[in-house]
């Protein structure tokens, strides 16, 4: 694995955890991100959080079922966060 991929995936994980506290926009967090904590965001950490924004739902949705005994909003901010980008990257990325 890249140390940039490495970098962009936390970038993005950062992101999508922030996004659990917040009905704001994901375009509104990333321009705080960069202006408050100079975040240098590059194209695969932005494909990587709006994408899983973007189908969350059905990211969700395929997450769920898999759940034994437990809910989605029984799993923690940092797991649903980690767990949603997985399933976006493996899903719908192609490279």
């Amino acid at each position: 694995m890249s140390t940039k991929r490495h970098q962009a995936r936390q970038d993005a994980f950062c992101l999508l955890f922030e996004k659990t506290f917040t009905d704001e926009d994901i375009d509104q967090i990333i321009e705080g991100a960069t202006q408050t904590r100079d975040l240098q965001v590059d194209r695969f950490t932005l494909d990587l959080a709006k994408g899983t924004v973007e189908h969350m739902q059905e990211i969700d949705a395929l997450i769920e079922p898999k759940l034994k005994n437990w809910k989605l909003s029984r799993l923690s901010r940092v797991s649903l966060s980690v767990l949603r980008m997985a399933v976006y990257e493996l899903k719908y990325l192609t490279d």
